[in-house]
């Protein structure tokens, strides 16, 4: 790690030393110490501890740290003192910085990163998407983070320019200063930002928040699927997967804003030929309402609703990315209460297979309920015990003359006993349908088209399974 002699000034400034200074240069050059021109001689980043004597035009001052034409000088401190805290200085941050390289090794995550930043870096912390998703933030973050708030950092074609931090000001009750660095993870622009709070930015913060930033994007680069683990709960939903039930922590809900009681809804998606990289749609797939996580050879999609109607704007949005990315998708229903996420991620694997089986691209819950609900039904203990015995009759006849005598009867009463709605339902004339229902008449006692026997007969339906040997 390298310094400029605005670390230095700053260091000593909190060690309240006495100094004045006159720097120019806001390089990141200084790489060691040394107490004469002889030891510095032939070393790059090597910066002097002088007595002032030595140097014609620092009368009245003790000690003098020199960097090329820059210089910092001390009225009272010894020059033992200034070389000590200036090496005690660069050990502190190197040391940091191991500690984060060793963190990289052992598949940290950014709230490690950042835990072990706080002391470095007291300054709110975001971790951003170019598509406008906050993918992590510190809870002290003190701005909204909309999409065009988002965008709005993030500097155009730095792709092309060398990755370095750079100053943007954000308008909210007043102008606030960000100091941010574009990163790229597999072709995924990602900013890391930090905001000007309590603590003001200083000089030297821009080269230890560029050392954060190259270890965020080390991290980033070290192993697959490290972007969407960034979401806060990425790591909470696949222990859910597994069947380990425990609850989001607190906290890392009211960071990304997000509640028990909110509307979510679960998706899990199959890539299929020609799919993208599952790597690659975990990256496009988390955004800071869309908590992606891989789950065998699939992937789970937990969404945050802000608001219980986006369920169709979220079920278009997985159709056309199905479409374009090549995969399969089940949808679970609509939920309230994160404890619920293990039952419709069950519902949403339902949702998958039958769009496999059905070649669909995008299949729901919604469009799969009256199936699902019969299925449930019909798995239960004794349910066939509970079947009205005249289903049983219909059943019979339907075997012998394959005259449709329960498909009919069913929309017949899930339609209320409209003959045009079930008419169209069944895609038959009306004169049809009243040819089987005077044959389901003839079967059934007169009083078989009351409120209370449509009701045992539906139900009876319900828990029917033509297969039962009962």
């Amino acid at each position: 790690m390298k310094f400029s002699l605005w670390n230095f000034k700053e260091w000593y400034e909190r060690r309240k030393l006495d100094l004045s200074y006159m720097i120019s240069d806001n390089t990141a050059s200084i790489s060691l110490l040394a107490t004469s021109q002889a030891a510095a001689e032939g070393r790059l980043g090597c910066a002097l501890v002088l007595p002032a004597e030595e140097l014609t035009d620092c009368t009245g001052f003790h000690p003098v740290l020199q960097f090329g034409s820059d210089r910092i000088l001390f009225p009272v401190a010894s020059p033992a003192e200034v070389l000590n805290e200036g090496a005690a200085m660069m050990e502190f941050y190197t040391h940091w910085e191991n500690a984060l390289l060793d963190r990289i090794t052992a598949n940290g995550t950014v709230p490690d990163f950042i835990d072990l930043s706080r002391e470095v870096l007291p300054f709110p912390l975001a971790l951003l998407s170019a598509n406008g998703a906050v993918l992590f933030q510190t809870v002290d973050w003190p701005l909204p983070l909309g999409p065009q708030q988002i965008q709005a950092l993030f500097r155009k074609n730095q792709q092309h320019q060398p990755a370095q931090p750079y100053f943007r000001a954000l308008p909210h009750v007043q102008p606030s200063t960000i100091l941010a660095e574009v990163l790229n993870e597999q072709d995924i622009p990602v900013l890391l930002a930090a905001c000007e709070d309590r603590k003001r930015f200083q000089p030297g913060d821009v080269h230890i928040f560029h050392t954060f930033a190259e270890i965020i994007q080390a991290a980033l680069s070290f192993r697959d699927n490290a972007l969407p683990a960034l979401h806060p709960l990425a790591t909470w939903l696949s222990r859910q997967l597994s069947e380990q039930d425990e609850q989001p922590p607190a906290s890392v809900l009211a960071q990304i804003g997000w509640h028990m009681t909110d509307f979510f809804l679960i998706a899990a998606l199959q890539p299929v030929s020609g799919a993208l990289a599952p790597s690659r749609m975990l990256s496009v797939l988390t955004t800071s309402d869309h908590c992606c996580v891989m789950a065998g050879d699939q992937l789970c999609l937990l969404i945050h609703l802000r608001a219980s109607e986006l369920v169709s704007e979220e079920t278009e949005r997985l159709q056309v990315f199905a479409c374009q990315e090549h995969c399969k998708v089940g949808l679970s229903l609509p939920f309230t209460g994160l404890h619920m996420l293990p039952s419709f991620y069950q519902q949403a694997l339902l949702a998958l297979r039958h769009a496999q089986h059905s070649g669909q691209t995008v299949q729901s819950m919604h469009t799969l309920l009256p199936q699902a609900i019969q299925q449930a039904c019909r798995n239960l203990p004794n349910a066939q015990t509970l079947v009205h015995p005249l289903i049983r009759k219909l059943a019979n006849a339907d075997q012998q003359e394959d005259c449709h005598l329960l498909k009919t009867l069913y929309t017949y009463l899930i339609f209320g006993g409209s003959i045009s709605q079930t008419a169209d339902a069944l895609f038959i004339h009306r004169n049809t349908l009243r040819t089987r229902l005077h044959k389901i008449q003839s079967l059934f006692p007169a009083d078989w088209d009351t409120p209370a026997m449509r009701e045992q007969l539906l139900l009876s339906l319900l828990f029917f399974d033509p297969g039962s040997p009962h």
